[in-house]
């Protein structure tokens, strides 16, 4: 395993998280449909997108 690889899953760990958090206190109504949930949303679905694309561009090496 190289460096890019666990950089990737680093990013797609706290990505995920970050995702989850914000769907979570959407769905429990613990914040309005506000931007900040809707950026922790989409931060979520970018940060697992740039691990892909560090994942694919690591191995290609």
């Amino acid at each position: 395993m190289n460096k890019g690889v666990i950089l990737a899953i680093i990013i797609a760990a706290i990505a995920s998280m970050v995702e989850a958090i914000g769907g979570y206190a959407l769905a429990t109504g613990l914040i309005d449909a506000n931007p900040h949930a809707l950026i922790m949303t989409f931060s979520g679905i970018a940060g697992m997108w740039i691990a892909i694309i560090i994942a694919l561009s690591s191995r290609s090496h």
